[in-house]
């Protein structure tokens, strides 16, 4: 998902360009970019079937088999048996508890709440700032215009490459290590924003000085602890801390969350930074602080779950599970 949004990031960020449609003449297109690609969504939307999971829990056995052979590729004459063995191959999923239940109890409400501080610190550590306003960043460090244009596309490249190791360094050494280290560098870049930043306004007279050097950077140092482990890890941590049967309370209680964020960041640090210069990086490095010392005091190491565990208490107190998903993460 992560190295989706990267490609989609660069794909903006190169049509953005002045060469491309990034013009006086043609930002109307570029503005009307997104709109075409919804709209080519909204279309292929309609050849794809419902969910396998969604049309078998309704009870329409003919169009889950249709899905199944879809999705799958389980070919056979007879529905029942591209079901039972759409059944064998997919993990069991439980069946998922309501947001009422799932605050009832204690243990799984706090699991919740730890999961939104993560989905929280994903975003308000920067994230969403820096892509929408990175040009604007670098030219209030007096970088070298020629440069400037060029940064979103190369940053969102680098991105999307950055992400491949991710993928390794999230089962060699944990969700929590990793996270907590790579949200560390980027409260660290987020200060350093705020220094250099100042430092390169204060003698922004003397064009480029060694203050946007060491800016550029900083961000070059965010960009790698983001992409290492904040970036795609915060996508599920969040259903790693709860039982199976309330994944889906805290998947949604987390992006809620992420989107409320990215609200304010986006809404609050242009006209912030505008006002207060270089001060307008607090509105990162203090929230980003206080949620890796939270987080380092309450976030468990999700890798080793102790799945039979979880699944004896959940069988205990919701019943055995009999539904299948169609998309879940396996553990290991």
């Amino acid at each position: 998902m992560h190295i989706a949004v990267c490609l989609g990031v660069m794909l903006a960020a190169i049509l953005s360009l002045d060469f491309v449609l990034g013009t006086a003449t043609l930002w109307g297109l570029l503005l009307a970019m997104p709109a075409i690609f919804g709209i080519l969504q909204m279309i292929l939307s309609v050849f794809l079937p419902d969910t396998p999971n969604h049309l078998l829990s309704g009870g329409d056995h003919k169009e889950a088999a249709s899905s199944i052979r879809f999705y799958y590729g389980i070919i056979d004459i007879r529905d029942e048996r591209v079901i039972a063995k759409y059944r064998e191959v997919v993990t069991k999923m439980p069946e998922q508890i309501s947001y009422r239940d799932a605050i009832a109890d204690t243990e799984t409400k706090w699991a919740i709440f730890v999961g939104m501080v993560v989905s929280a610190a994903q975003v308000f550590c920067g994230s969403m700032a820096t892509i929408s306003y990175s040009t604007s960043m670098f030219m209030s460090v007096s970088l070298m215009s020629a440069l400037i244009e060029f940064l979103p596309a190369f940053g969102a490249v680098l991105s999307a490459i950055l992400t491949l190791p991710a993928l390794y360094l999230v089962e060699a050494y944990g969700r929590r290590l990793l996270f907590l280290s790579t949200l560390s560098a980027c409260v660290i870049s987020d200060f350093c924003f705020l220094l250099f930043s100042l430092l390169s306004q204060q003698f922004a007279v003397l064009g480029p000085t060694v203050w946007s050097v060491l800016f550029s950077l900083s961000f070059i140092l965010y960009g790698v602890g983001y992409n290492l482990g904040v970036g795609p890890v915060a996508y599920f941590i969040p259903s790693e801390l709860v039982i199976p049967e309330a994944a889906s309370v805290a998947l949604g209680a987390a992006v809620a969350v992420n989107w409320f964020s990215t609200l304010i960041t986006t809404l609050v640090y242009y006209p912030l930074n505008v006002a207060i210069g270089g001060w307008s990086y607090l509105l990162f490095a203090l929230p980003s602080t206080i949620f890796v010392l939270f987080l380092w005091r309450y976030l468990p190491e999700t890798k080793e779950l102790y799945r039979r565990d979880f699944e004896s208490k959940s069988f205990f107190k919701y019943g055995k599970p009999g539904e299948y998903g169609t998309f879940i993460i396996r553990h290991y």
